[in-house]
C-alpha cells in the first residue's frame, strides 16, 4: 500500500471587500474594490447585487454582477475596475447597490457590505 500525503488550502473566511472608488460614464457604472482577506492564492469574485433605493434586493442572477475572477498574492489587494450596464436602468433613479467577495465558483462567500448608491 502507497500512502501520499496531499495539503489542501482553504480559502475562507473571506473579509468584507471596501469600495474605493465609483463612478458613471455614459452608461457604464466603474467601481474599485479592495479587501484585506488573509486567504490569498484563492481564485475570487466580487459580486454586486443592484436595487432601486426603496426596494429590498431580490438576491435573482439577473440583478447581481459578477467580475472575472482574480488571484492575489499579497493583502490588501485590489480588484481591477469592474464595469457593469446601467444603460437600461430608468433614466434619473436612485438605485442602491451592495458587494460581496466570493470564492470563484463557490458559494462560500463574506458577508454583503452595506449600501452605496448611484443615480443614473
Amino acid at each position: 500500500m502507497v500512502m501520499r500525503s496531499q495539503s489542501s488550502q482553504a480559502c475562507a473566511p473571506l473579509n468584507t471587500p471596501s469600495l474605493v472608488s465609483q463612478s458613471i460614464v455614459g452608461g457604464t457604472l466603474s467601481l474599485i474594490v479592495s479587501n484585506t482577506s488573509v486567504w490569498l492564492n484563492c481564485p475570487n469574485v466580487i459580486d454586486v447585487e443592484i436595487a432601486c433605493f426603496g426596494a429590498p434586493y431580490s438576491g435573482l442572477p439577473a440583478s447581481t454582477f459578477t467580475s472575472n475572477p482574480q488571484t492575489f498574492n499579497s493583502s490588501p489587494y485590489t480588484y481591477p475596475t469592474q464595469t457593469i450596464n446601467i444603460s437600461t436602468l430608468c433614466p434619473g433613479t436612485v438605485y442602491k447597490f451592495r458587494m460581496r467577495e466570493r470564492n470563484n465558483n463557490s458559494p462560500t462567500a463574506s458577508s454583503w457590505t452595506g449600501n452605496y448608491t448611484f443615480t443614473t
